[in-house]
């Protein structure tokens, strides 16, 4: 019950978030065709890279993942078309599916499979998920609305240090030293929660599904127990992580909420005063904090398997002998070189995280010591650079590690700012600035790199500049800031106080003013042309807010 006051902000966000839509359900739509799927795959992964959610460079892995489901599916009568494989770089044991025909595997997952089998056992039940759209049946609310508020929220309860400093809105000159090392956990965390959340009838059709795929493409199904176990372990991890950031949410949503609404009617008006994005926040996290604790136990889903094989086995084992690929592709070749790599760098972002960085230091050596794997897989510049910076000292160095990884197709939002936050040290404006807009080019979502660009512009002297990035970040937020919802909602003048939230309060904060409410008041001084304007903006709120509640 006490979620009910945020679930109006939520439905109103939902409705109004453009960035979110790229992992929105498309239940009811049919199938698109390969370019339309090849354009939603590609806004999917923008959505990740704008989480900073970071992926490994790698060809020969993703062809092998390829090759494992093409075999699973050959099995099916009426497959669906072969997904696309990323490889993303995380310590945790992580596969996902989402809706667009990716299935997300997690570093981890390849450094912890023993087999073949055991590798296409996990991608034979993302598959199963596939097959049955499981994902086209979910809730629209349960895919976390992605905002800079959502991203500070994440940021900061990834991060085990204690920043030198409070980061100023928009501020780039000490990214390196306050945010760069928490930016892989912070995308390990992003993962977390847009992961579908399925329920166990959902898990119990996948389980059978995957296997009866396993045993059609020769491979053991018996693969499947020690799978479940690995499952087990990193749901348990997992939900505790979902759990700690929906308490950090809880937390900030409250502190908002007016101990005491005059009018306990007015749920609409208290849910949007206490903060719209915190609110949507809030109801998403209200659906995904139990989203571990709806799966039958490794023993029970072992046992369903064992009892399914016997059930439906022809009384003949499946002599065909298993792939020799694992060992050439997974643990030796450029696959393996790639995945211990990729656990060196991971080490050293753990230990500099932890108040450790004199650990890191023979792990970062040798990710420096071989130029050929950094460029291969521009990710690993990530740790590199960031001991190079805060431990080496070595800044013109970090800086080319940053360059390097930003000149990438999977170069995240961090990336981006990383680059930049070089550029404003040297008092180089004007590449800072192109930096930035190539990022919300490529990420497709300025508003992520607004508030930098206005501390840039800021900085570089040109205040016309900033000022009109401020416009362009309310055109794209003002909608939905609480000073221009309070406005509208206190026809009393109760609300003049409100304060931007979001995105908009980022750009504010940056520019030192409200650029909304500074041409409000110099509308007021021509009263015809200033009331006209400000009724269509009324007008159009309240438009907004009416289609977005079904009215």
């Amino acid at each position: 019950m006490a979620h009910q006051p945020f679930f109006p902000a939520a439905l109103l966000f939902a409705a109004l978030a453009g960035s979110a839509g790229a992992l929105a359900d498309k239940g009811g739509k049919p199938a698109p065709g390969p370019e339309q799927r090849a354009a939603d795959q590609a806004a999917a992964l923008r959505d990740y890279l704008g989480r900073d959610m970071i992926f490994v460079t790698s060809p020969e892995l993703e062809r092998y993942l390829q090759d494992i489901a093409a075999k699973l599916l050959a099995t099916r009568e009426a497959p669906p078309p072969s997904p696309r494989f990323l490889v993303q770089s995380t310590d945790e044991f992580s596969v996902f599916t989402d809706t667009h025909g990716n299935i997300v595997v997690g570093s981890e997952v390849l450094r912890q499979v023993e087999s073949e089998d055991e590798l296409a056992a996990a991608i034979s039940h993302e598959l199963a998920h596939v097959i049955a759209n499981h994902a086209q049946t979910k809730n629209v609310v349960q895919s976390l609305p992605f905002t800079v508020e959502a991203a500070q929220l994440v940021a900061v309860a990834v991060d085990n240090r204690t920043s030198k400093h409070a980061a100023r809105p928009g501020e780039l000159s000490s990214f390196a030293e306050d945010s760069l090392a928490t930016t892989q956990a912070a995308g390990t965390a992003w993962s977390d929660l847009i992961a579908p959340a399925w329920n166990r009838k959902q898990e119990r059709e996948a389980d059978l599904a995957g296997v009866d795929m396993v045993r059609a493409a020769g491979y053991d199904p018996a693969a499947f127990s020690s799978l479940f176990a690995r499952i087990d372990a990193a749901q348990a991890i997992r939900s505790e992580r979902v759990e700690n950031l929906r308490q950090g949410a809880l937390a900030k949503a409250q502190s908002r909420k007016p101990a005491d609404p005059s009018d306990k009617g007015d749920t609409l008006k208290a849910s949007l005063k206490a903060g719209l994005e915190t609110g949507a926040l809030e109801a998403a996290f209200a659906g995904l904090a139990n989203w571990g604790t709806d799966y039958d136990s490794p023993e029970q889903r072992s046992m369903a398997v064992l009892v399914h094989v016997q059930k439906t086995s022809t009384g003949r084992r499946d002599k065909t002998p298993r792939s020799p690929r694992f060992e050439a592709e997974v643990r030796a070749g450029p696959g393996g070189r790639l995945l211990a790599a990729d656990r060196a760098a991971l080490e050293v972002l753990a230990a500099m995280n932890g108040g450790q960085p004199g650990s890191a230091d023979a792990a970062a050596t040798g990710l420096l010591a071989d130029p050929a794997l950094l460029a291969a897989s521009p990710h690993l510049n990530l740790a590199a650079g960031t001991w190079l910076d805060t431990v080496a000292r070595k800044p013109a160095e970090a800086e080319q590690r940053a360059a390097a990884w930003s000149a990438t197709d999977l170069a995240p939002r961090a990336a981006y700012l990383w680059q930049a936050s070089y550029q404003v040290r040297k008092g180089d404006f004007a590449n800072a600035m192109a930096t930035l807009d190539l990022g919300a080019g490529r990420i497709g979502d300025r508003n992520l790199f607004l508030p930098q660009m206005i501390a840039v512009a800021k900085g570089s002297g040109d205040l016309a500049r900033a000022d009109e990035l401020g416009m362009e970040c309310s055109r794209a937020g003002a909608g939905l800031n609480m000073a221009n919802v309070a406005r509208l909602l206190d026809a009393t003048g109760g609300g003049a106080g409100a304060q931007p939230t979001g995105v908009y309060g980022e750009c504010v904060a940056a520019l030192g003013y409200d650029p909304v409410q500074r041409r409000e008041q110099a509308l007021q001084t021509q009263p015809a042309a200033g009331q006209k304007q400000l009724n269509d903006f009324s007008k159009k709120l309240s438009d907004k807010l009416n289609k977005a509640l079904g009215r």
